[in-house]
């Protein structure tokens, strides 16, 4: 499954219903560092093809979603295993690190 963007009612249905590994990527267009981090996430999300669902929330436009989330700098990437976050990482990552992150709760 490719990066899809999520908003409230998506992010909902998969931490409430959702088994398995879900990443979900917090960015906005304006900012370098989540450009940067765009090509990661979709060269994590090929890897992982099938292990693990991947989510894009755009901060600007799902705020709400943002705050609820205590998201306070972007990028930040938020891992759910069973509808429980596990892993939050701040700021740029490399692919091998993120793909290393994700696979501790593939197991």
């Amino acid at each position: 499954m490719p990066v899809l963007d999520a908003n409230t009612k998506r992010f909902n249905q998969v931490v409430k219903q959702k088994q398995g590994v879900s990443l979900f990527r917090f960015w906005a267009s304006w900012c370098p560092p989540c450009r940067m981090m765009t090509r990661v996430y979709q060269q994590t999300e090929k890897k992982l093809k099938g292990k693990a669902d991947f989510y894009d929330v755009n901060v600007d436009r799902h705020q709400e979603l943002s705050e609820r989330c205590r998201i306070r700098s972007i990028p930040t990437i938020v891992i759910y295993n069973n509808g429980k976050e596990v892993k939050r990482i701040d700021g740029v990552i490399l692919s091998d690190d993120l793909q290393r992150q994700v696979e501790k709760y593939l197991k």
